[in-house]
């Protein structure tokens, strides 16, 4: 029995030695390391660094294109040293079981064949955007870049794409920062931001009189004007936001441009309004006089206070002026 295990044991043996390299046997593995490199993509190859001697053709070829760590972005200059290579080249699963010689330089100099991307083209992209995104809502909109934009170097190999990031909905502001991406071959290879100048102009309701907290608004009471919004704080008001028995949430001067969040919309109750209390329990109802601290809608619960006697409570708007406590 151990005569047979023996036998197919060293049947096996001579089965890998006819299908492994030579030189995993041989351990005839050189690798000359070159003084400089100038390297094609992103990731950098073995055969980039250093010359391949070995016996064995497939071989060769396989360690050729083992990876090697990321290239130096384009346009700058590293180093990396044998030893470093040594170290990465032993995590590679092709290199277990080889006996590797290291020859040649003891470091190496990397850079990365580049070309450029104009920077007049980033900004046009950014531009575009922005105007895309947002210039059906403005009667003008005038976006200028900020400086110049430098021009941006990436690898020489490779396809290139360039795509803007999704800016929000939000209102404009004076100036913006656009993010460029900058894929090679579908990954992202590095980014760049483009500064832009923004004047933004749309027709807007303007205030003609000095208009009161809780005032009810009316068309004759405000003009259209075409004005610069990019550095509003909120988002201006439209003829059609004022349908109804609209009024003013807080004072609005005249000259001051009417926005959304200033409008209360009709059935709602505004701090300091003189509402009608109404208190029932028992198939009694009672009605009395208070007076809101505080804003709510219709179905919301507000603090008011008592005319009489300045009891503070809390009750539930029923409609504009109208207020109701259950059970009192």
């Amino acid at each position: 029995m151990l005569r047979r295990g023996l036998f197919a044991f060293c049947r096996l043996l001579v089965a890998l030695c006819s299908i492994l390299p030579a030189d995993v046997w041989a351990g005839s593995i050189v690798l000359r390391l070159r003084e400089e490199a100038t390297l094609a993509g992103p990731k950098i190859r073995l055969a980039e660094l250093a010359e391949i001697e070995t016996a064995d053709a497939a071989l060769r070829q396989a360690l050729a294109a083992l990876p090697m760590g990321a290239a130096p972005l384009a346009g700058q200059l590293e180093r990396r040293s044998r030893a470093e290579l040594e170290n990465a080249l032993r995590s590679q699963p092709l290199a277990l079981g080889q006996r590797i010689e290291w020859q040649g330089a003891a470091s190496i100099g990397l850079r990365t064949a580049s070309r450029s991307i104009d920077g007049a083209q980033l900004t046009e992209l950014a531009r575009r955007h922005l105007q895309e995104r947002h210039g059906a809502a403005y009667a003008a909109l005038d976006i200028v870049p900020a400086g110049a934009q430098a021009d941006v170097a990436v690898p020489a190999a490779g396809r290139l794409e360039l795509r803007v990031r999704a800016v929000p909905d939000s209102p404009l502001r004076p100036h913006a920062a656009v993010w460029v991406d900058i894929l090679l071959d579908g990954a992202l290879y590095r980014s760049s931001v483009v500064a832009l100048n923004i004047r933004a102009q749309r027709r807007v309701l303007v205030a003609q009189r000095d208009l009161g907290a809780g005032a009810a608004l009316q068309a004759a009471d405000f003009a259209f004007a075409l004005q610069d919004l990019a550095g509003l704080p909120a988002e201006p008001a439209a003829a059609a936001d004022m349908a109804g028995a609209v009024r003013l949430r807080k004072p609005l001067a005249q000259g001051q441009v009417l926005a959304k969040p200033m409008l209360a919309q009709a059935g709602m109750v505004l701090r300091g309004d003189r509402l009608r209390l109404l208190a029932g329990g028992a198939g009694v109802q009672v009605e009395t006089v208070a007076y809101a601290l505080a804003p709510g809608a219709a179905g919301q619960m507000v603090q008011v206070r008592l005319e009489q006697g300045g009891e503070t409570l809390a009750a539930r708007v029923v409609s504009a002026g109208v207020v109701t406590v259950d059970g009192r």
